[in-house]
C-alpha cells in the first residue's frame, strides 16, 4: 500500500536505530526496526572504519550508513543526498545525535558531470533517481544540482564508498575515477538493482565489468544469511544469486595478485581457545585484504562474535566431533553419523554456492570440510591447536596416530599453533614433514592491551603484603586449578598470605569439588571463583602473577596474553608453555604437577626484578606472535597450495568412496534445484504468454464492441440481412 505522504515531514516519527535516536517517515519503522535493515552491510561498514578514516555515502537518504559510521566507528563521513525532504531529515538526525563535527552533507546528485537535471520523486522516498523506478511510481520531479564527485572531494582521502543511486551507479563511478585512482585501497558497497540499471539503459554486466576494471574483487552480500558470495571468477553467473526483479549489495575489495577466499570450518559454536584463534586468523587475514567465510555447527558465542566483527559466516546445522565416545549408545552413534553426513552435504553445497578458493578445517577433531574440498576440487588445509590425547583425552575410533597421519597426508598443509604440536604430528613418512608448519596464533596484542585497561572493581582484598594470583581457563582437572589451590594453602602454612582468582567455567560437579577443597583447607576468604569473564584481562592485570598449572598446554593462549599485558607468568615446564616462557628471563617455570616447586617459584617472584622480566616477556611474545611472519606463511600456502595428486589414495579414515557419495548426493540435489528452476521459468513463460493472449483478446473484444456500437455498423445492418437471404437462396 502506498503511504499517505512520504515527504510530509510533520508526520516523521522517532525510532531507535543501532542505539541512536533516528527520525524516519512512518513507513520505514518496519524497515529499520523489525527487518534489521541491511545488517551485514552495516557491520562490514563498521568494521572497515575507525577514527581517522572516511566514508563517502552516495545516496545517503535519512543517514543510516552515515550515522552508524560516525557513531559506532568514529569515522568522518561525506554524505550526498539530492532529495530535499530526505536531506532535511538527514541533517536533523545528524544534529540530534551530535555528529555534526564528523559528518559533512551535500544536497546534490552524484554523476559524471556538473550542472542541473530533473530528478524523479516517487512515492517511496528511498527510490528516487534519474530514472523511473520499476517499483515506485513517480509523483513529481525536482530540479537537482548534479555534481561530479571528483570535483566535490578535491583529492580528499576516502576509505570506503557506499553507492545507492537506483541505477545511476555507472555514472557515479565515472565521476569518481580520480578518487578511485588516488585511493586504491578504498572498498565499495554498491547496490546492484538489475531493473533500475535497465531503466538507465545499462546492464549488470557493464557495472560488474567497470568495478573489475577498477581493480576490485566482487562479492555479493547475502544480508539474511550474513554470507559473502565470491562473484569474481564467475561474473556471468550473477543471476544465480540476484533475481532480475530483486537487488543486493555488492562488496568490492582491492584485488590481490591471487585472490583468496578461504572457507573455515569450526568444530564448535563456543568461544574458547581454538575458536578465538580462528577469529584472530580471519581478522588478521582481513587486515591484509583476504576475506573469509566461517562455518559454525550451531548458534552460540562464536556466531555472536562473528556477527559483531562483520565476518561472513553461517550455521549449516549440527555436526559432531569425529571421535568415538566410550560407552555411547550405538543407536545414538548411528544418528550422529547420519547427521554428520547430512551436514557434510550441506557444507559441500555451501562451498559450491559461495565459491571459496580453499577449505580449512579448524581443530584435530573436525574433518567436515574434507568432503566439501574433495567434491569441489579445492585445496584442503588444517589448523591444529591441540594434541588430542594428553590435553583433551580424546578417543578416536581409528586411533589418534591414524588421525594424525590422515590429517597430514590429506592436507595441502597443516598449520600448527606451536612447535610442540608440530612434533606430535610428524609422520613416519619424512617426505610429508614439509607439509607441517608452525604458525603461532595471531593474537591482536594492541586489542588485548586495550581491553586490560577496562575499569573493574578491585578483585583482591589483601594489602601489599598479599601475593595476588590468578588462574584463567576452562575449569577442568587438566588445567591444574587443584595445584594452584594447594599452593595457596602451602603458602599460608609457611606464613605467606596469598589470594587466588579462579576465572573460567566448567561442570558444576567439578567446580563443586574444588569449592569443597577450598572449604576443607579453610581458604574460603582467599580463593574466589569468578566464573567465565568475557574480558578477563583487567583481572589478570590486577594480579602479581598469572598461574598456568596445566602440564599439557598445546600453545598457551593465557600465557601469551599475560605476557602481552605485562603480568609475570609462573607456568608448568612442559608443552607450549615452556615454548613461550624462558625460565628466570621472561617468566618462571615449575616442575609439572609439583605443588612445592610452584610455591618456591611464587616466593622467588617476590625477590626478582619483575620490571625487567615483564619487559623481556613482552619482547619475546611479540617476536613469537609476529603477525607479518606467521600470516605470510598462511597466505603464501593458501595462495600456492602444493596439491598432492595422490592424496585420494590416503583416504583411510574418510575414504574417497564417501567423498564420491557426498558429491553424488550433492549433484542430485543440484540437478533437482536446476530442474525446479527451469520449471519455474517455463511456468513464468506460459503465464506471460497467457497474459499476452488475454490482452489481445481484451483488445479484440474492445474493438468489436466499438464496431457494433458504431454508426456505420448500424447503417449497414439492412445490407447484412439481404446478404443472408441471398445466401439462403443459393443453398436452396
Amino acid at each position: 500500500m502506498k503511504p499517505k505522504d512520504d515527504y510530509n515531514l510533520a508526520e516523521k516519527i522517532k525510532i531507535n536505530f543501532k542505539g541512536m535516536p533516528y527520525y524516519v517517515m512512518p513507513r520505514y519503522k518496519t524497515h529499520y526496526v523489525d527487518n534489521d535493515y541491511e545488517r551485514f552491510s552495516l557491520e562490514i561498514l563498521r568494521n572497515n572504519l575507525s577514527v581517522g578514516k572516511t566514508l563517502l555515502d552516495v545516496g545517503a537518504h535519512y543517514g543510516a550508513y552515515s550515522l552508524y559510521a560516525a557513531n559506532a566507528a568514529g569515522s568522518k563521513v561525506i554524505a550526498v543526498e539530492p532529495v530535499n525532504e530526505n536531506f532535511q531529515l538527514l541533517n536533523q538526525n545528524i544534529k540530534m545525535n551530535n555528529l555534526n563535527h564528523l559528518i559533512t552533507t551535500y544536497n546534490c546528485a552524484a554523476s559524471d558531470n556538473n550542472g542541473e537535471a530533473n530528478f524523479n520523486i516517487p512515492w517511496a522516498s528511498d527510490s528516487a533517481g534519474f530514472y523511473e523506478h520499476p517499483n515506485a511510481e513517480t509523483i513529481r520531479t525536482q530540479k537537482v544540482k548534479v555534481t561530479k564527485l571528483d570535483d566535490l572531494l578535491q583529492k580528499t582521502s576516502v576509505d570506503l564508498i557506499k553507492i545507492d543511486t537506483e541505477g545511476h551507479e555507472l555514472s557515479v563511478l565515472a565521476g569518481l575515477q580520480h578518487t578511485l585512482t588516488d585511493n586504491p585501497q578504498a572498498k565499495l558497497i554498491i547496490e546492484l538493482n538489475p531493473e533500475c540499471l535497465k531503466r538507465a539503459g545499462k546492464s549488470v554486466e557493464e557495472l560488474l565489468e567497470t568495478i573489475s576494471l577498477n581493480h576490485k574483487d566482487i562479492y555479493i552480500i547475502d544480508e539474511d544469511k550474513f554470507t559473502l558470495i565470491r562473484l569474481t571468477g564467475q561474473l556471468d553467473n550473477w543471476e544465480k544469486y540476484v533475481e532480475r526483479s530483486g537487488y543486493a549489495n555488492l562488496y568490492c575489495v582491492p584485488s590481490l595478485a591471487k585472490q583468496l577466499y578461504p572457507l573455515f570450518v569450526s568444530h564448535s559454536p563456543d568461544f574458547n581457545g581454538a575458536e578465538k584463534a580462528l577469529v584472530d586468523q580471519a581478522c588478521a587475514l582481513r587486515d591484509q585484504g583476504v576475506l573469509a567465510h566461517i562455518v559454525v555447527p550451531d548458534e552460540g558465542p562464536l556466531e555472536e562474535r562473528l556477527t559483531e566483527l562483520g565476518i561472513s559466516h553461517g550455521d549449516v546445522g549440527e555436526y559432531y566431533f569425529m571421535v568415538n565416545r566410550t560407552g555411547e549408545d550405538p543407536a545414538l552413534d548411528s544418528q550422529k553419523n547420519k547427521t554428520n553426513i547430512e551436514t557434510s552435504v550441506a557444507i559441500a553445497q555451501l562451498t559450491e554456492r559461495i565459491n571459496p578458493t580453499a577449505i580449512v578445517n579448524n581443530s584435530i577433531v573436525n574433518p567436515w570440510g574434507y568432503p566439501a574440498a574433495r567434491s569441489n576440487g579445492l585445496p584442503l588445509f588444517w589448523m591444529v591447536h591441540e594434541y588430542g590425547d594428553i590435553d583433551h583425552a580424546l578417543e578416536f575410533e581409528h586411533g589418534l596416530s591414524v588421525i594424525r597421519e590422515f590429517i597430514v597426508k590429506e592436507s595441502e598443509a597443516v598449520f600448527c599453533a606451536s612447535e610442540s604440536i608440530k612434533q606430535s604430528l610428524l609422520t613416519r613418512d619424512n617426505s610429508l614433514d614439509k607439509k607441517v608448519v608452525v604458525t603461532y596464533n595471531l593474537i591482536n596484542e594492541s586489542a588485548v592491551e586495550a581491553l586490560s585497561n577496562a575499569v573493574i572493581k578491585q578483585p583482591f582484598t589483601g594489602g601489599k603484603s598479599t601475593v595476588k594470583l590468578c588462574i584463567v581457563g576452562m575449569v577442568k582437572e587438566r588445567k591444574g586449578q587443584v595445584i594452584a589451590i594447594k599452593a595457596v594453602d602451602a603458602l599460608r602454612k609457611i606464613g605467606v598470605k596469598a589470594e587466588l582468582l579462579v576465572i573460567g567455567d566448567g561442570s558444576k560437579e567439578y567446580i563443586g569439588q574444588l569449592k569443597a577443597l577450598v572449604d576443607t583447607t579453610g581458604l574460603k576468604d582467599d580463593i574466589k571463583f569468578l566464573g567465565r569473564k568475557d574480558n578477563p584481562y583487567p583481572y589478570m592485570r590486577a594480579a602479581d602473577a598469572v598461574l598456568v598449572c596445566s602440564n599439557n598446554e598445546a600453545f598457551g593462549r593465557v600465557t601469551a596474553e599475560a605476557m602481552i599485558i605485562g603480568v609475570p607468568v609462573i607456568g608448568s615446564n612442559a608443552g607450549g608453555t615452556a615454548e613461550l616462557v624462558e625460565n628466570n628471563v621472561t617468566g618462571l617455570l615449575f616442575k609439572p604437577l609439583s605443588v612445592n616447586d610452584l610455591v618456591a617459584k611464587i616466593q622467588k617472584l617476590t625477590r626478582i626484578d619483575k620490571l625487567k622480566m615483564i619487559e623481556d616477556a613482552r619482547k619475546k611474545i611479540s617476536n613469537i606472535l609476529d603477525p607479518a611472519r606467521n600470516l605470510n606463511i598462511v597466505i603464501n600456502l593458501l595462495s600456492n597450495p602444493n596439491l598432492d595428486p595422490k592424496r585420494l589414495e590416503y583416504g583411510r579414515v574418510i575414504n574417497s568412496e564417501w567423498v564420491e557419495a557426498i558429491a553424488t548426493v550433492s549433484a542430485k540435489i543440484n540437478d533437482l534445484n536446476r530442474l525446479e528452476s527451469q520449471q519455474r521459468e517455463t511456468t513464468q513463460i506460459l503465464y506471460t504468454e497467457v497474459d499476452k493472449l488475454r490482452k489481445v483478446n481484451e483488445t479484440l473484444n474492445t474493438s468489436l464492441e466499438k464496431l457494433v456500437n458504431s454508426r456505420s455498423w448500424k447503417v449497414t445492418a439492412p445490407l447484412r440481412k439481404v446478404s443472408k437471404l441471398i445466401k439462403r437462396g443459393y443453398r436452396s
